[in-house]
């Protein structure tokens, strides 16, 4: 349990005893963090060397009922202890800070036009410190610019071409839960993703009900855009991979993107790449040592040692009229679809009643996956691995 929980319960059994189950909600710890939260959110602001930063004072002013209310809020709402929270929170997202982090506390007496809550944020310099971290975890720190000569070693690196601004970067489709399709310009300045306009969204997916008011955003970072979630609810995938919150993830051409039921993809011009991302997974996997001319073919083995060869366009489930029939409890008739193109195979999960699992993560259905070689692959009981194999 954290610190905000502990003190959450603590004031929520008080203040119950206090008022008799009467008290107000917007003065538990937890929904003062929320409205804190919020607050943060409303004042982020993008750096100059694409990070996201956050105001390190909180000043929150509490309009008290009387004097056995206030005595209340004075026992359970700690300073330090919200600012800890807040702290959690903001590592959590992997946001930054000017300034060491500070929560004020203040009362005033309640009445008629005044709010119950009301939290005011200010940006105050002060030393730069590590982004704070979620508990367990290692403070962030921003990792140092390769020097010239680190990058030679890593391989010859193109000098980034000077950008234009406004310049069209690349180009967004996007494809609604309805099927219409739109294609939006992608500029340096990036784009910020959510399901509501006053938020300050550029795309804004207001009639796809999986989608955050906040959340995701794409940032112009080291010659390449790198897309990050927003702590969103339901998760911002990339080739059916969710991202964590907070940690950008560069993207390549041809990316599949899917925040909530929209689908989108990114087209990218090549003489609008200027440094490859380390991070993406090749658009096909690596052939095995000593293969041949032939191009490789690829195979799904069961935990039982069954072998099914991969064609460029296979069912996988129950019905007898599959292309590869599984048997097993949680399988679905047509349970998912495997296709084989240009040396990527990808599965598609048919909206099947258990699922589809890969590498111990469920994927979104009606949505293809990229696959990799030592993939594993969860349908209801059965466990399927792919191989790669050469053709001959």
């Amino acid at each position: 349990m954290d610190v905000l929980e502990k003190l959450n319960r603590r004031f929520t059994d008080a203040y119950e005893k206090l008022f008799k189950g009467q008290g107000d909600d917007e003065l538990r710890p937890r929904d003062i963090l929320r409205r804190a939260v919020l607050a943060m959110e409303d004042a982020r602001r993008e750096g100059l060397d694409g990070q996201s930063y956050v105001p390190n004072v909180y000043a929150l002013t509490i309009a008290v009922e009387d004097d056995e209310e206030r005595q209340l809020v004075r026992a359970f709402l700690d300073a330090d202890e919200l600012a800890q929270a807040l702290a959690e929170k903001i590592g959590q997202h992997g946001y930054k800070t000017r300034g060491p982090l500070q929560v004020i506390l203040d009362e005033v007496e309640a009445g008629e036009g005044v709010e119950r809550v009301k939290i005011a944020t200010r940006w105050e310099a002060g030393p730069l410190a590590a982004t704070p971290a979620a508990p367990g975890e290692e403070p962030l720190v921003a990792a140092p610019e390769p020097t010239p000569k680190e990058l030679g070693e890593l391989g010859t690196v193109p000098a980034p071409r000077p950008h234009s601004p406004g310049e069209t970067l690349a180009i967004l489709t996007v494809q609604g839960s309805d099927g219409r399709t739109e294609e939006l310009p992608l500029t340096a300045s990036g784009l910020q993703i959510g399901r509501g306009k006053q938020a300050g969204n550029d795309l804004v997916l207001a009639s796809d009900g999986m989608v955050s008011k906040k959340h995701a955003r794409l940032a112009w970072e080291g010659g390449r855009f790198v897309l990050y979630d927003e702590g969103s609810t339901n998760g911002t995938y990339v080739g059916g991979e969710r991202l964590t919150p907070g940690k950008g993830m560069p993207l390549a051409d041809s990316d599949e993107l899917l925040v909530g039921q929209t689908r989108l993809r990114l087209h990218v011009p090549q003489d609008s790449l200027t440094v490859p991302s380390p991070f993406a997974k090749p658009t096909a996997p690596p052939p095995l040592p000593g293969a041949g001319g032939a191009g490789p073919t690829y195979r799904l083995v069961s935990d039982t040692g069954e072998v099914f060869p991969l064609a460029s366009r296979m069912l996988l489930g129950r019905a007898l009229t599959d292309d590869i029939v599984l048997v097993g409890e949680g399988v679905s008739p047509q349970h998912a679809r495997v296709t084989l193109r240009e040396g990527m195979v990808r599965i598609e999960d048919l909206d099947s009643k258990a699922g589809t699992v890969v590498n111990g993560e469920r994927i979104p259905a009606n949505f293809p996956v990229a696959l990799y070689p030592g993939d594993t692959i969860q349908l209801g009981g059965l466990q399927l691995r792919l191989q790669q194999g050469t053709g001959g």
